[in-house]
Order: structure tokens, then C-alpha cells, then sequence
């Protein structure tokens, strides 16, 4: 029972689960378990010797994976496609990198045409707060407050910049 050893019929113990199996009915002790499921008793001949079942081969990490990222609904997911910046390899690009409120960093790649209104939609849509956002240079010390403004009009050509939220 449960890929365990047989049971000897010659043990007064099993008497009674052994007369059940030859009236092909399902064993009193087994009823609780069976709750109305299918049973496969198998009876081995009295010379044919044990053999356990092969256990399953198991690989691990064989499954397939989600990533948190991934559960996001997509309305979210909607609006982070359509805020993104979208490059255009033929004209000049600039690497800007974005120090968070939370302290972690992220790096955009846009041309030197976006406008710091576009970057900061970026951001919003990489890492929404839902909060009043500000960006400012580090340095020389100056907020971005003008959204209309080209990232190089605004200087921050390969710059560094730090968010504020309120």
C-alpha cells in the first residue's frame, strides 16, 4: 500500500483487507481515503518477487518561471509602452543616468532633442510614485523645472541626474 511492501497473506492483520480485494470491493480502511476516487490494487502471483516502483526522475528548476515584473496589469503596462522614449539611431543620442528617490539608479538612452517633460514621463513609467516628482542636476546644482526644454538646451548632455519626490 502507498508503493510499500506487500502484505503476507498468511498475516492475520491483513485478513480482512485481503478478503475485501478478492470480492472486488474496496478495503474498509481504504473508504475514508478513497472518497469515491478510482483504486488500483494490484495482487502480485506468490512466486513473483517485489520490486518498488521507479522512483520519477526529478529536474530541478525544470518548471517554467514568472517574473514579478510580469503580473503588472495592463493598463500599467499600457502606459509604460506608450511613455517610453522612443530612440532614433540616426540622429545624436545621450546616456542619462537617474539617481531614484529610493536610491536605486536607471540609466535612459534618448536623442538630444527629448525634452526633460519626455524624460520625466520615463521615469514615471519605469518607476510610477504617483507622487509630485523633481529632477535636478547635481551638478552644477539646478532643478529642471521647464518640461518644454530639450535635454541639451537643459545641459544634461551625459549628465547625472537626482529625483526629488513630494
Amino acid at each position: 500500500m502507498d508503493d510499500g511492501p506487500p502484505r503476507k497473506l498468511n498475516d492475520p492483520a491483513n485478513k480482512g483487507f485481503l478478503t475485501d480485494v478478492n470480492r472486488g470491493v474496496v478495503p474498509r480502511e481504504l473508504e475514508e481515503l478513497a472518497g469515491g476516487a478510482d483504486l488500483n490494487i494490484e495482487l502480485l502471483r506468490k512466486n513473483e518477487e517485489y520490486k518498488p516502483p521507479a522512483k520519477p526522475k526529478i529536474v530541478a528548476f525544470s518548471g517554467a518561471g514568472q517574473s514579478i515584473g510580469a503580473v503588472a496589469n495592463s493598463g500599467s503596462a499600457t502606459k509604460a509602452a506608450a511613455c517610453t522614449i522612443v530612440l532614433d539611431e540616426s540622429k545624436p543620442t545621450t546616456t542619462i543616468q537617474v539617481r531614484l528617490n529610493d536610491g536605486s539608479r536607471l540609466t535612459i538612452k534618448c536623442n538630444h532633442t527629448h525634452t526633460v517633460g519626455d524624460v520625466r514621463s520615463h521615469i514615471e513609467a519605469l518607476k510610477p510614485s504617483g507622487k509630485a516628482m523633481e529632477l535636478r542636476c547635481s551638478y552644477p546644482n539646478k532643478v529642471l523645472s521647464d518640461d518644454t526644454q530639450s535635454v541639451s538646451a537643459a545641459g544634461i548632455l551625459n549628465a547625472s541626474i537626482v529625483q526629488r519626490l513630494f
